[in-house]
């Protein structure tokens, strides 16, 4: 539907084009019965000169529409566009006269230097300048029009594909962390292990088909998160305090995918201890246009690990950038021994109905 759609926008857009062109035309056509003082200068003196004047108007103005503008003046070549305007002009000048010089004589294909001054002066230059102005005018616009929409297709396939891949990068790190917990489960031989495996198996559907849009609702993605931290709690040592609070008011607000997850996934890979007390504290409330989030965890890492965190870090920064443009607040504080992260969004989508 959105391709049929496209489609007939865009042929609305070219017969409005053409309906244009053809008005301007119209226009033009008759001009000279308004600037001249009576229609019988053109017909009792020279009508077949002014048919291939006219012609001859419109082949230099689409010369110009199609061709000219865009490949020279837009493109920093100007001396070369000069010297076509020099051209277009003689042509103008004598192309008509020539015409009707080599067409049998007759008092309608006369020469247009015989014309009363005022069908010469009035028509042949004042015209001219004027028509000429319009279609340089409208030519130049049009072009820009045109490189603005394709700029902005390409930026906005360009964001798409970053986007796809930051998301993509997400989805290892999930998988990895949530196998991590199975494993540790099925080590212990724990009870939980079937429950832990259902429960990754929501989550891979969830990431597999609803993360895959642009947008999701909050309420799927916390629910994503709680199976989440679940996981992880079933491994966490007796020495490792877990503080969660959700508060979520407005449950039909949409959210970008898999966005906050991992600031959540490295508290718990890089704030647990086998052998020291650790806390990790996890905030997130909602209200009607606005997403919060806190996180603090106890900083327990190798260089390695800092640097994964890194790139973690970058990779939601750039898809909060790509995203959330100005509506957004990222806090990221690290004194060495404790990690804290606070995120506001501010949210106008909301679930349709």
């Amino acid at each position: 539907m959105k391709t049929n759609a496209k489609v007939i926008s865009e042929t609305d857009s070219r017969q409005l084009t053409y309906l244009k062109h053809l008005i301007f035309w119209v226009l033009f056509s008759i001009a000279p019965i308004f600037l001249l003082e009576s229609i019988e200068l053109i017909v009792s003196y020279a009508p077949v000169y002014y048919v291939v004047t006219f012609l001859t108007l419109i082949a230099i103005f689409y010369a110009f529409y199609f061709k000219f503008t865009l490949q020279y003046l837009l493109n920093d070549k100007t001396f070369t566009f000069l010297v076509l305007i020099v051209i277009c002009l003689l042509i103008y000048r004598h192309f008509p006269k020539l015409v009707c010089r080599l067409l049998p004589d007759h008092p309608w294909t006369q020469d247009p230097f015989d014309l009363e001054e005022e069908l010469k002066n009035k028509m042949r230059l004042g015209i001219l300048f004027i028509y000429f102005l319009i279609g340089l005018v409208v030519s130049i616009i049009e072009s820009l029009k045109d490189i603005k929409r394709v700029n902005e297709s390409l930026k906005n396939e360009k964001k798409i594909a970053e986007l796809n891949l930051l998301r993509s990068q997400v989805n290892p790190h999930f998988l990895f962390n949530s196998l991590n917990s199975i494993y540790y489960l099925a080590t212990q031989k724990s009870d939980e292990t079937p429950k832990a495996i259902i429960s990754l198996s929501d989550m891979m559907r969830y990431v597999l088909t609803e993360a895959t849009n642009n947008l999701v609702p909050l309420f799927r993605e916390v629910d994503y998160i709680d199976k989440y931290i679940d996981l992880e709690r079933l491994r966490l040592p007796k020495c490792t305090s877990l503080k969660i609070e959700i508060n979520i008011q407005e449950k039909e607000l949409m959210i970008a995918p898999l966005l906050l997850i991992p600031f959540i996934e490295n508290a718990f890979k890089y704030g647990v201890s086998t052998r020291k007390a650790t806390t990790i504290s996890i905030q997130i409330e909602a209200n009607a246009t606005q997403l919060s989030m806190v996180v603090l965890n106890a900083i327990i890492e190798s260089e390695q690990e800092e640097s994964e965190t890194r790139i973690g870090i970058k990779n939601v920064r750039r898809r909060l950038k790509l995203i959330y443009p100005h509506q957004h607040v990222l806090s990221i504080n690290d004194d060495g021994n404790l990690f804290e992260v606070r995120l506001k969004i501010n949210i106008k989508e909301k679930v349709k109905n």
